[in-house]
Parts: C-alpha cells; sequence; structure tokens
C-alpha cells in the first residue's frame, strides 16, 4: 500500500497572533486545498504545495523545532486531507 500523503504549502515557526494561544510560540502547519470558495478572511492563497507523508512532516518538525508551545494546524481545509 503506498503512503497517505497530505498537501501542505508551507511549514514554519512563528508566534501564535489570535485565539487562546496568542504570544505562545507554534510551529504552524499550513494545508493547502479548499472545498469553500472566495472566503474573505482566508490567508491561503499559495498555488503550490508539496505532499508529505507522515515520517516526512515529522522531520520537518524536528528540523524546526525550537522552544515551541505547540503546533497548529492551520490554511486551507485541514479535514480534507488524509
Amino acid at each position: 500500500m503506498d503512503e497517505l500523503k497530505a498537501k501542505i504549502s508551507e511549514i514554519f515557526y512563528s508566534v501564535q497572533g489570535e485565539g487562546i494561544y496568542v504570544g505562545y510560540p507554534q510551529i504552524f502547519i499550513r494545508f493547502w486545498g479548499c472545498n469553500l470558495k472566495n472566503c474573505r478572511y482566508c490567508d491561503t492563497q499559495s498555488k503550490y504545495f508539496k505532499e508529505y507523508g507522515i515520517q516526512d512532516l515529522k522531520i520537518e518538525i524536528e528540523l524546526i523545532k525550537k522552544d515551541c508551545h505547540s503546533l497548529s494546524i492551520t490554511g486551507g481545509e485541514p479535514l480534507l486531507q488524509v
């Protein structure tokens, strides 16, 4: 069986700017693709993505890993991914 992969537009480290974790350092995993159209609030307009399997994603997170509070799963519609 082929490894399942998710389409991710970017992975980066930053400080959360909204919600209950505002001010906390996080690693952001921004997924690509959405089934909703023309959302005024959407901040994921990327035309490009990279496919990641779970092991590849874990490696990327470990490479970025800093003094990090948590992960933020964001962008596109993450629930459309495998």
